[in-house]
């Protein structure tokens, strides 16, 4: 807590397990996984007021940050190359942008979060395939995600009708389909 640069700076790093860590206010990020750290897992984390949450760096690969309160930082997740990483069931609120995507990154997954109450929602300035989908934004209101979304405007497409229960062995099977409810996807 309180460093100037990143609260865990991994280089070369794998196999590593970070859970129900606190990690606050940071100059840096809380979680700075680089070059060759591979199969970590940063898991029910309390991560909160640093510049970046998590940031996954180029050669950073299957890495799973899961269950995280990730809350009130400049970018709750930044990936700038980091490769085929899972993000999940985690509380992602109050960050000035949620996901933001800096760097070519291929085969990363945002998927099943609650990321609610910030001011951006997605950046991808790097045009990056990403998948991210059945994330819960607070509404339901599709005008209203697309404005958070900020990016190709179907491609928050299927979300989440309601909260997706982030602890820990939740929301493993998917509900029944609703009936009686029909999706007009050709206009964002």
């Amino acid at each position: 807590s309180g460093c100037v640069d990143h609260a865990v700076d991994m280089d070369n790093s794998s196999g590593n397990s970070f859970i129900t860590c606190r990690i606050s206010g940071n100059g840096g990020s809380g979680f700075y996984v680089a070059t060759n750290s591979r199969n970590n897992l940063f898991d029910e984390n309390l991560i909160t007021g640093n510049d970046k949450g998590i940031w996954f760096t180029s050669g950073s690969s299957y890495n799973s940050a899961v269950s995280n309160r990730i809350r009130s930082n400049g970018a709750a997740v930044r990936l700038s190359g980091g490769d085929t990483n899972r993000i999940y069931r985690n509380d992602i609120s109050s960050n000035t942008l949620f996901i933001e995507v800096s760097a070519v990154s291929s085969g990363n997954q945002i998927v099943k979060n609650n990321i609610t109450s910030g001011s951006t929602g997605f950046s991808n300035g790097a045009g990056s395939s990403v998948t991210f989908t059945r994330n819960w934004f607070g509404t339901t209101d599709e005008s209203a995600i697309s404005a958070i979304y900020g990016d190709t405007a179907s491609a928050f497409r299927p979300y989440r009708l309601g909260t997706v229960d982030t602890a820990e062995g939740a929301d493993t099977t998917a509900p029944a389909a609703p009936t009686g409810v029909t999706l007009d996807a050709s206009t964002p």
